[in-house]
């Protein structure tokens, strides 16, 4: 599992309160748009690496998006249930 962590985020909301919602939102299409090369970056990995891969396998990955009215906005990236069965 590959966990980002973004530290000083606090600070630097405080200090740049002035800009409120479109600094939250900013924040959150950041981590989105990073989840998203992860996805693609993983996506092609399957591709490269192993014998074959059907759609159902390339297609597996998961995300759930950031969302910029959360505190602590943090997106998930992850491989769906059915094809994690496999």
């Amino acid at each position: 599992m590959i966990n980002i962590a973004l530290e000083g985020l606090d600070e630097l909301r405080n200090n740049l309160s002035g800009f409120g919602r479109d600094l939250n939102r900013a924040i959150a299409t950041g981590i989105n748009t990073t989840a998203a090369k992860v996805v693609t970056a993983e996506k092609e990995g399957f591709k490269e690496h192993l014998d074959r891969p059907t759609p159902f396998t390339v297609n597996s990955m998961g995300l759930y998006k950031a969302s910029p009215g959360h505190r602590a906005p943090a997106a998930l990236v992850f491989i769906k249930p059915i094809a994690a069965a496999y």
